[in-house]
Parts: C-alpha cells; sequence; structure tokens
C-alpha cells in the first residue's frame, strides 16, 4: 500500500486538527472519531504535515497507539504506516487492554528492527491461545523490553508462553503479574521458569492468590538470581509461613526492598521481617493497625539497617503513632517513614511534632491524608522549626470527597491559620535542602574566626549550633542545646 499516495491531498478538516496540534491542544481522546473521517479504503489521506503530530505524554502516547491498533478499516500494513507516520511507530511505553491488541498489526510491530519498546502493559483476559503464543513468540527477542506487565481477570492463562518469555529474553528487568493464579499447573509453570531467569531485578505479584505453598517455591525459584532487589506481593495471602520463607530468602539473597500489602500477616511475622538485613519495607491494609504498629516500634528498636518504612493506607490510629513516634527518638538509622492516609489527628501529630526536635535521621516524612486540626498543625511546624535534617515533608489534605466537605465548614479565619502553619514549614523544610552545604561554611567561619583548626565533623556540628540559632527566638534560646555531642571521629 502506497501510504503517501493521498499525502498531497487538500482537507480543511485535517489542516485544523495539524493547527491544534502546534498548540499543544490535541484533542486526543477525539483522535478515533476524526481519524476514522479521513481514511477510506484503507488507504490513507495523511496531510504533508501531519507527521508533525508528536506526543510526548506517555498516556497519550499509549492512548494514540491503542486506538490505531484496533482500527476496523485498517489492515496491518496500514497501521503500522499510520503509525510511522505520525511520527508515534515505536512508543517506548505502551499499555494496552484485550480489546485494543490487533494481534497482526501488533506482532509486526514487535518484529520491527526499529521498534524500541521498553515498557509494555498486556491485559490478556479474552486473548486466545494462539493469539498470544504469537505476542509471546515476538516478546521473547524484543531485547529493548526491560518491564512486562501481564494483566488477566480471568481463572485461565498461559504458563508455557509466559514461561518461554523468561527462559529466553534475558533484557528483562521488571516482571508483574496481575490477577493470575499462581496455585494452578500454569502458575507452577512460571515459577519453575524463574529458576533460569537472572536477569530479573524486580517481581511483583498482585491478587495471584498465593499462599504459604506458592511462597516457599517462589523463594526457592529466585533464589539464585543475585540480580534480584525487589518483590512486591499485593492482595495475596502469605500468612506467618510464607512470610518466612520469603525471610529465609531475604537473608541469602540480594533483595533488599520488600512489599506486603493485605498478606494476613501477624505480629510475629512483623518480628520476623524486621530481623532481616531489609533496607525497603512497605506495609499495608487494615490488618496493620495499633497493635501492630506498637509491635513494629518495638522491633525497630534493634534494627540497624531499615532505611525506609512505609506504613501508607494502613489503620494506623494516636497509640500507634505514638509508639513509632517514641521509637525514632533511638533509632538514628531510618531515613523514610510513610505514615499518609492513615486514621490518627491531632494528637498523632503532637506526637510526631515533639520527636522532630531532636531526630536526626529522617530526610523524607509524608503525613498527608490523616485528621488534624490547627493545634496538630502547630506541634507539627513547632518540631520542624528545629529540626535540620528533614528535606521533604507532606501534611497536608487532599480535596476529595470528606476532606472538601470538612474544609469547606471551617471559618475562613481558621483555613487561614492552617495554610499559614503549613507554608512555615514549606519553608523551613525548603531551608534545609542545602542545609549541609550551610552548616560546613558556618561552621568553618566560626573556626576562621576564633582562630582554631578543628576535624570537619566537628566544624560541622559547630556550624549546626549556629545555624539552629539563626532559626530560633529569643524566648526559645533554652531549647538550644544540641543532643549530639562534639566528638571527634577516631
Amino acid at each position: 500500500m502506497n501510504i503517501n499516495s493521498r499525502s498531497n491531498s487538500s482537507s480543511p478538516r485535517i489542516g485544523t486538527i495539524a493547527e491544534r496540534e502546534k498548540s499543544n491542544n490535541f484533542p486526543i481522546e477525539q483522535l478515533t472519531k476524526t481519524l476514522d473521517e479521513i481514511i477510506y479504503d484503507k488507504e490513507l489521506a495523511l496531510p504533508g504535515n501531519f507527521h508533525q503530530l508528536h506526543l510526548h505524554d506517555d498516556s497519550q502516547r499509549s492512548m494514540l497507539v491503542n486506538a490505531i491498533l484496533d482500527w476496523p478499516k485498517l489492515d496491518s500494513g496500514g497501521k503500522i504506516a499510520m503509525l510511522q507516520a505520525m511520527g508515534q511507530g515505536f512508543p517506548e511505553t505502551l499499555h494496552l487492554t484485550s480489546r485494543a491488541v490487533a494481534v497482526d498489526a501488533f506482532v509486526d510491530f514487535i518484529a520491527d528492527p526499529d521498534c524500541s519498546l521498553d515498557r509494555l502493559g498486556l491485559d490478556i483476559t479474552s486473548l486466545i491461545d494462539l493469539d498470544f503464543e504469537r505476542i509471546a513468540r515476538a516478546l521473547q527477542n524484543l531485547s529493548s523490553l526491560t518491564d512486562l506487565s501481564l494483566h488477566s481477570f480471568g481463572t485461565k492463562w498461559f504458563g508455557e508462553p509466559v514461561a518461554a518469555i523468561l527462559d529466553n529474553n534475558r533484557s528483562l528487568k521488571l516482571f508483574s503479574l496481575t490477577g493470575l493464579p499462581m496455585n494452578t499447573e500454569d502458575g507452577s509453570i512460571v515459577i519453575q521458569a524463574l529458576k533460569s531467569n537472572t536477569s530479573l531485578e524486580s517481581l511483583i505479584f498482585s491478587y495471584n492468590e498465593i499462599d504459604e505453598a506458592c511462597a516457599f517455591l517462589i523463594a526457592e525459584s529466585v533464589a539464585r538470581n543475585r540480580n534480584l532487589l525487589s518483590l512486591q506481593f499485593v492482595g495475596n495471602r502469605l500468612k506467618d509461613s510464607g512470610v518466612e520463607h520469603i525471610c529465609k530468602l531475604l537473608e541469602k539473597s540480594n533483595v533488599q526492598t520488600l512489599e506486603i500489602t493485605d498478606g494476613g500477616i501477624t505480629q510475629a511475622s512483623i518480628r520476623r521481617l524486621l530481623s532481616t538485613p531489609l533496607l525497603v519495607l512497605a506495609l499495608g491494609g487494615p490488618e496493620i493497625n495499633n497493635e501492630v504498629a506498637k509491635q513494629i516500634a518495638a522491633s525497630m528498636a534493634s534494627n540497624t539497617s531499615l532505611k525506609t518504612l512505609d506504613l501508607a493506607f494502613c489503620g494506623i490510629g494516636n497509640e500507634g503513632v505514638a509508639a513509632l513516634a517514641g521509637m525514632l527518638k533511638t533509632n538514628d538509622s531510618l531515613e523514610e517513614l510513610d505514615l499518609s492516609f492513615n486514621k490518627f489527628d491531632n494528637a498523632g501529630f503532637k506526637a510526631i511534632g515533639a520527636i522532630l526536635k531532636n531526630n536526626v535521621s529522617l530526610i523524607d516524612l509524608k503525613l498527608h491524608n490523616n485528621h488534624p486540626r490547627l493545634s496538630g498543625f502547630e506541634a507539627l511546624r513547632m518540631g520542624v522549626w528545629h529540626n535540620l535534617n528533614l528535606r521533604s515533608l507532606t501534611c497536608e489534605y487532599s480535596m476529595d470527597h470528606n476532606h472538601g466537605k470538612w474544609w469547606n465548614r471551617l471559618p475562613s479565619f481558621y483555613r487561614i491559620q492552617i495554610e499559614q502553619e503549613i507554608e512555615i514549614i514549606d519553608w523551613c523544610i525548603k531551608q534545609n535542602q542545602d542545609a549541609e552545604r550551610r552548616f560546613v561554611f558556618t561552621g568553618a567561619f566560626a573556626c576562621l574566626l576564633s582562630k582554631q583548626y578543628l576535624p570537619a565533623d566537628v566544624v560541622t556540628q559547630i556550624g549546626r549550633f549556629v545555624w539552629r540559632l539563626s532559626r530560633v527566638s529569643g524566648e526559645e534560646l533554652a531549647d538550644l542545646v544540641d543532643p549530639r555531642p562534639l566528638q571527634t571521629k577516631k
């Protein structure tokens, strides 16, 4: 087919499209309807300047490719020609639903030597065996592919073709399965294929009906992969025995990041997880309540390896937050803590604000979408005012349905006060983002004035003291004593 056979035809409608694209206002959601009007009998009516359509946003590019691959009036060659003519022939990111997969065009698309597809998300729910086998064979040889996500919401899936991808494609770094049951024959085939793949760095299992037995098989299959750094289990039921299998894997592998959401774990599992050398731990679900938060705080007292603790979207209230705040008094290794979307209010904010005055390790703290009032923000502001280490802190509300209704009922002066507290908090964080340079400069200047030559760590601590002095008012001088003694490193 000659894609340029009608490229010089004039059309006022097409000219208008090109003009709108130049102004970055191209209505991508109307793409199907618009392009349908310029296709005649599988011949493309493309204007000379239509190739100027370039979409740099991944979601828009994906929508564009989806629409073209699902085009009923174009054959495989026509779809590839359309993509190339529009400058979208080989996007790096693509997410396709089963409805949008025109298999012939998609296989040709992948097999093209110039294809540079890097990340692919594919819904295989309604694909038939033969179609997915063809796609799998093409993906086996796609050397540019690093991230592959397969989704299905049915009970049937394709174990052998998926296993063939894992066996043959050594460029894959991330592999994600959603909705595909692993406690089946197909699941076992895929788990066995993980033994031979040593290039994967991240594995994500979401709603795969993984139980204790499956957890054992997965841990055994990936044990030899020294490149694996991250494991995620979302919506599975590992329970204590499944967590134990994963913990044994953590002790003999290089995995540094673990996420378990809605995993049916208990306080015993928490103790076991925090005894491993993990760097990042994310736990989620309503089962992570006050009692579990207390156990996390108790276990963190002896943990010196964990750098990031993510407890977002849990059921933690004021008691659990108070326990975690108490843990921050003694733990000097945790750098990031996420407590967003929980259930604590003023009391929780006050507990965190009090501990921030002396904590020296946290650099990233997330508290947004909880339930504080003005006094909670005031306490947090006082803590942040004295803290010289935080580089990022979020504490605001998102104006969703619930928070928006509450916010709109507040008197205007009350809202202004809360906004002022948040502005002060933001100002302090911005000051801290470049604080280390200020610490060293201020300390060195103070030593120069006194003609003292001290070790670098002492100079930095002097700088911290002087910088803190510049951040407080006269009545707060009683709080100036820095809890960190001026000691030289041996």
